[in-house]
């Protein structure tokens, strides 16, 4: 006789299941999942606003010839007026951001896999100083893959964008929720 399966009516992952192959996972998660459960998964999305952030994707290029970005989920312009009613009210004088939203690639993964998801973005405003913002940017698997000497010269090249005063940010945090 076979031991029973266990099932479980909310499995998480938050910022990690990049680290999974979801072919894999997909499939056994259904196979472990309550009737009527759901799979959350959550993501942050923070990328700097206004010019700088086309000054550190040029150093990311540099170094990630293969495409590779911590960026998730949305495409963010500046400047252009479809933007405006994103930032009414925020009291911020920088120019507005235009957000193309972008399916996310698991949101197919899970629909091949028999799941059902509804989305939800939680948008915000944030200032990190020079120092907190490289801690967090080299916490992100495509840098810590990184051969050590290119991942110091990266973060010292970064580091010489990014002004003494810190840079402001946007997190599109995304919210997934799937039932099977």
């Amino acid at each position: 006789m076979s031991a029973p399966v266990p099932e479980f009516s909310r499995p998480s992952s938050g910022q990690s299941f990049h680290w999974v192959d979801p072919l894999v996972a997909l499939p056994k998660v259904r196979t472990v999942l309550r009737p009527g459960g759901i799979l959350a998964l959550a993501w942050n999305d923070i990328e700097p606003i206004s010019e700088l952030k086309t000054r550190l994707d040029a150093v990311i290029a540099r170094f990630h010839s293969d495409g590779r970005t911590a960026s998730l989920g949305s495409r963010a312009s500046w400047g252009t007026e479809a933007s405006q009613e994103a930032r009414a009210g925020s009291g911020t004088t920088e120019p507005a951001l235009t957000v193309e939203p972008v399916e996310h690639p698991v949101l197919t993964q899970l629909r091949g896999a028999g799941f059902t998801s509804n989305e939800t973005t939680f948008v915000e405003d944030l200032h990190y100083s020079k120092h907190g913002w490289l801690s967090m940017v080299f916490t992100y698997s495509a840098q810590l893959t990184m051969d050590p000497v290119k991942r110091a010269v990266m973060r010292e090249e970064m580091s010489a964008e990014i002004p003494d005063d810190g840079l402001a940010a946007r997190n599109e945090a995304l919210l997934v929720l799937a039932g099977a």
